[in-house]
């Protein structure tokens, strides 16, 4: 690597949306960092009083809405490092749409982006 070169600076998309996420309040936060044009979400963290408030549920959806935006698949590694039993964590990351990748050394999940579909009965046209 050079000395001018820029690849260890996080991504715009990264800084923004760890932004989005702390700006949903006290008590949460999010780390995310980009490998192979994927938006790997390697953190949410809530705290201890807050937990079960749906806080977190808020962050994802807020990561993955700019994901779907951007057009970039998120990648997480679920463990029990923060006191959450792994099987809740897959089921809550399953819910929103991500399945096993196969790996296991770490475990990992992908979600594709979601592109919405607009037809011509979404826009209103009318074929008279």
């Amino acid at each position: 690597m050079s000395p001018h070169s820029y690849e260890h600076l996080p991504s715009p998309f990264a800084v923004d949306t760890m932004a989005a996420v702390r700006a949903l309040g006290e008590g949460i936060n999010a780390a995310i960092t980009m490998r192979d044009g994927e938006a790997h979400l390697d953190l949410i963290a809530v705290a201890v009083p807050l937990r079960g408030t749906g806080l977190g549920s808020a962050a994802l959806k807020t990561v993955l809405e700019r994901a779907d935006a951007a057009g970039l698949p998120v990648v997480v590694e679920p463990n029990n490092g923060f006191g959450c039993e792994l099987g809740r964590l897959i089921s809550w990351y399953g819910r929103y749409g991500f399945s096993p990748t196969g790996a296991t050394a770490p475990f990992t999940m992908r979600r594709l982006p979601r592109m919405d579909v607009v037809t011509e009965t979404d826009l209103g046209a009318s074929h008279d």
